[in-house]
């Protein structure tokens, strides 16, 4: 198995990724909102179309779909679709949303950060090296859940983070929206959680 870079600064970036990406016009949003600036803003700046009024229109569909690695599964729905991210096992999109995964084992984090001897010490390292501030929860007995604010181009994206210890491994799960749309899809994003599986 290729041995990946530990994700210092990755779930900061992502947010980045998140407002440039092409497949995101609106983030959730109302799409007969928001006007497509792509002609008249630099790449830099293109996120910033994305809106963050509270009046969100989001049609999520019902018809599920599975997303799979050799080292993970989940199930979503037709909404989305996956991509190539480097140092992730997997980044899906949708118009209202992106997910990203990442398994490092034990020994790849050990290698990276030195011994971490539990799944709080993982989180407290991910939090601490990214200059994150968040509360975090125990979501069940292997997972702890956080979510932050982060602001790009003028519009602030919130990151929903489902941290889990399986077997020999850390897995990081990552779902990531605009702030408006954030409580209309946090039990979406939950559920999208429940069904996640290591291989």
């Amino acid at each position: 198995m290729k041995s990946k870079k530990m994700i210092t600064g990755k779930i900061v970036s992502a947010a980045l990724i998140f407002a440039l990406s092409v497949s995101l016009t609106a983030c959730g949003s109302n799409t007969e909102n928001n006007t497509d600036k792509s002609n008249t803003e630099s790449s830099e700046d293109a996120g910033a179309s994305s809106t963050d009024t509270e009046d969100v229109d989001i049609n999520i569909s019902d018809k599920e779909k599975e997303f799979s690695t050799d080292d993970m599964k989940i199930t979503l729905n037709e909404d989305f679709s996956t991509d190539k991210l480097d140092n992730f096992d997997m980044y899906v999109s949708s118009n209202y949303c992106i997910g990203l995964f990442l398994k490092e084992t034990k020994d790849e984090v050990t290698a990276a950060d030195g011994s971490l001897s539990s799944l709080d010490d993982y989180v407290n390292n991910i939090m601490t090296k990214s200059q994150i501030k968040a509360d975090v929860s125990e979501y069940n007995e292997n997972t702890r859940f956080f979510s932050w604010d982060k602001e790009i181009n003028d519009t602030t994206y919130k990151y929903a983070a489902y941290a889990s210890e399986r077997g020999d491994s850390y897995y990081l799960v990552q779902f990531v929206t605009t702030v408006p749309t954030f409580d209309k899809l946090k039990d979406t994003f939950n559920k999208f959680y429940d069904s996640f599986e290591a291989n």
